[in-house]
């Protein structure tokens, strides 16, 4: 989606069809988040946490609108909320290893202590300028959506 965004000029083609398979996608993986804000653990590294919604973050910031603005917003407020009530920081305020609290049991030989940031590409809506839509927009429920 990054590719999609800054390339768009010199690569067209490509960027179209990423945009327009990210647009697909996104209409079954909404069905993957509640409306508290958890998510369907998947994958190989659950340890990223709140990484599941990077891809509606991304969407954002590729300018891609599978659904109105405060529907991606909601989805991302409410999954990083969710994450935020549980203990995923030690004393230090340091992401640890684990899912919805601390838990080296469940690491994977290719996690490290760096491995739970990989979550803040949830954040990639900070690189849009304080002016864009998504600032704007009010939180909405995707529940909607589901039906």
């Amino acid at each position: 989606m990054i590719y999609a965004k800054v390339m768009e000029k010199e690569d067209p083609e490509n960027s179209r069809i990423i945009k327009e398979r990210a647009a697909l996608f996104a209409k079954s993986f909404v069905h993957w988040f509640d409306e508290d804000g958890s998510a369907l653990g998947f994958g190989r590294s659950l340890t990223y946490r709140f990484a599941q919604c990077c891809f509606f973050s991304a969407c954002v910031f590729a300018d891609v609108e599978p659904f109105p603005m405060g529907v991606m917003k909601g989805i991302i407020a409410r999954h990083l909320d969710w994450w935020l009530s549980h203990p995923i920081l030690d004393d230090r305020g340091v992401l640890t290893v684990g899912y919805a609290y601390p838990n080296l049991n469940m690491a994977e030989y290719y996690n490290g202590y760096g491995s739970p940031y990989w979550s803040l590409k949830a954040f990639l809506f900070l690189a849009l300028p304080k002016d864009h839509a998504f600032f704007k927009a009010e939180a909405l429920s995707h529940q909607g959506l589901l039906e």
